[in-house]
């Protein structure tokens, strides 16, 4: 339980508020220094791009066992992955704020908060998996990608990227918002995103990108801390 708990809390509501100030000073640390408006347009490119062939770079990450204890597992680089590239997406169903999701939240901690109160469950199991199942369905055929619920997507495996803390995290992630133009020349099935309310428009699209934030080498263990949230 106590194992649990330490990865839970950082997907638990009310810890991450009684926390916000730590939040907010863990993320000015590796802002110090950043060109964000050109890191966050570099991101916004590298997504489209992967959305457009289907992968970011053959063999960059790979899952398999955490060398954390107790943690599952983890994402592992393949490849050497250079400062501010892009890593992977935090995929999910979306929800706005006021959107029912007590049931789901339930013992998940595949709940990725966002800084203005939209949440992302990354949960590829149980009821959270029916959901973005159906949802998928009810938009058609091929609308959007399921690989992800199989971790066999290399553009969105963000939501297995354990947490390690301000200390030892070598990646972070950025929410970036999408117009329906910007998106107009990707293919729709390759995108890991529902909305769960599917009767508002979904411009502009919310997406999360994992982005390095030093060199990493081949055979490192990805590591986020969970309060690195870029929203600038």
């Amino acid at each position: 339980m106590q194992d649990f708990w330490k990865s839970y809390k950082y997907r638990f509501i009310p810890w991450i508020l009684m926390n916000l100030k730590r939040e907010i000073r863990e993320q000015s640390e590796h802002l110090r220094g950043l060109d964000v408006p050109k890191v966050k347009a570099e991101l916004k490119d590298a997504i489209v791009t992967s959305l457009r062939s289907g992968k970011i770079r053959h063999g960059q990450i790979v899952v398999r066992k955490s060398a954390i204890p107790n943690c599952g597992n983890g994402v592992f680089s393949a490849s050497a992955i250079s400062k501010h590239s892009f890593v992977s997406l935090y995929p999910g169903t979306i929800y706005m704020p006021g959107d029912p999701l007590l049931i789901q939240s339930l013992g998940n901690s595949f709940i990725f908060r966002c800084s203005d109160g939209v949440l992302i469950d990354g949960n590829n199991k149980s009821l959270s998996n029916m959901i973005f199942k159906s949802i998928a369905g009810r938009l058609g055929p091929n609308s959007r990608n399921l690989s992800w619920l199989d971790l066999t997507n290399e553009i969105a495996m963000g939501q297995i990227i354990n947490n390690g803390g301000s200390q030892k995290c070598n990646v972070a992630y950025q929410e970036i918002d999408f117009t329906e133009s910007e998106l107009r020349s990707t293919r729709f099935k390759l995108i890991p995103y529902v909305h769960f309310n599917t009767n508002i428009s979904p411009y502009p699209f919310r997406m999360v990108a994992i982005y390095a934030i030093k060199d990493i080498e081949p055979g490192e263990e990805l590591l986020s801390s969970y309060f690195s949230i870029d929203s600038s």
